[in-house]
């Protein structure tokens, strides 16, 4: 066998075990079409609607926040705002016209609730506060989106996908590291593994997936020969591989690293 199909094996099997824990969900009924938002800093593409033909619906076709129309929602804003008493009724009301600190609020009563069968809509609202800026709101959306007993309409997954999009675009590390994973491993948003490696690059290393940092690795190795930049970045990507608990995960990059000629990490052997 060539050298370059031993290379070329290598490269495989580094890809394979980046992926062997990615679940089939790529087949998911919960795929979207995206297209791409060209004035986007990120590059990071606008949900469409699933039906052809249809303009894209926001998260909520609502007023501003802060252009509230009626008196007593404006009212009842000065309330949330001072801490005062605002009952469930008013605090949904509220909600529901986008202003995304009565949403995370309203949120919070209903996770107070402790209630597994509304978590949807826990993440409706909470969609609602990180779609308006707030990036508090994206942890505890993660954590739902991460939960596979919670089923969402196809309708209801565009506006999630949607706001964590937003913060993303914002440079939200949780953001983009939750929807990286999320489209690296093809649920609840579908598979969409380009997308998810542009997103890892934005990541801050510390807070690196180490399967997604072997796999980007392990990409970049392919083209090559490999530009100064593309080795230096390479390397980044398996300093992050090398720290992993998974010992297949660290003797992959060993073994890419020999590929492509750089040096192990100190304390390894060569």
């Amino acid at each position: 066998m060539s050298i370059r199909n031993i290379k070329s094996l290598m490269l495989a099997s580094c890809l394979a075990l980046a992926t062997s824990s990615v679940s089939a969900a790529a087949n998911s009924q919960r795929q979207h079409v995206s297209g791409v938002e060209a004035n986007s800093p990120l590059n990071l593409p606008q949900i469409q609607s699933a039906k052809k033909g249809q303009p894209q619906r926001p998260v909520v076709k609502v007023s501003s926040a802060f252009n509230l129309d009626t008196y007593r929602l404006k009212q009842i804003r000065k309330r949330l705002v001072r801490k005062q008493h605002v009952s469930y009724k008013d605090l949904r009301e509220l909600a529901d016209t986008g202003d995304g600190l009565a949403a995370y609020r309203f949120a919070k009563r209903l996770m107070g609730m402790g209630r597994s069968d509304i978590l949807s809509d826990v993440a409706h609202y909470l969609s609602i506060a990180a779609y308006d800026g707030r990036s508090y709101a994206v942890r505890p959306l993660v954590k739902i989106l991460k939960n596979q007993n919670v089923e969402f309409t196809d309708s209801r997954l565009e506006h999630l996908e949607q706001a964590l999009l937003r913060q993303a675009r914002s440079g939200d590390q949780k953001a983009l590291l939750a929807l990286a994973q999320f489209y690296e491993q093809g649920s609840p948003f579908g598979a969409k593994p380009d997308l998810a490696m542009e997103l890892m690059k934005r990541v801050d290393t510390s807070a690196y997936d180490d399967k997604i940092a072997l796999r980007l690795a392990a990409s970049i190795a392919s083209h090559q020969p490999l530009m100064p930049k593309e080795k230096e970045e390479v390397k980044r990507y398996l300093d992050v591989a090398d720290r992993s608990d998974d010992f297949g995960i660290r003797a992959a990059a060993k073994n890419l690293r020999k590929l492509i000629n750089l040096p192990q990490p100190v304390g390894e052997e060569t």
